[in-house]
């Protein structure tokens, strides 16, 4: 029972990953506007970006290359369409950084 609850979860992170994915090349393709480019050139747009993102309730987190540890993989894929230039460290944690929920 446990596997399949790891299982869903996964699934449901893999979902909304690949859902925004698909959003933001269909947005591009109709050329329509993105909500990167203004996380790109200011703090309060990414902050504005970040926060209108789908958040599931898992905590399973992530550990960026800017050393910021995300409650999941969702959220990190998030704060990257957003225009945060980072890549995944580890799966668990950072050390000793500031969690962003």
């Amino acid at each position: 029972m446990e596997k399949l609850c790891i299982l869903f979860v996964l699934a449901l992170i893999c979902n909304e990953s690949l859902s925004m994915s698909l959003r933001h090349k269909r947005q591009a393709t109709n050329n329509e506007p993105t909500t990167s480019p203004p996380a790109a050139t200011t703090p309060a747009g990414f902050n504005i970006c970040y926060g209108s993102c789908n958040r599931t309730p898992e905590y399973n987190p992530v550990c960026g290359s800017n050393n910021v540890t995300y409650d999941n993989i969702g959220r990190f894929s998030c704060a990257q369409a957003c225009g945060l230039q980072i890549t995944l460290k580890r799966n668990s944690p950072c050390a000793n950084t500031l969690a962003v929920s």
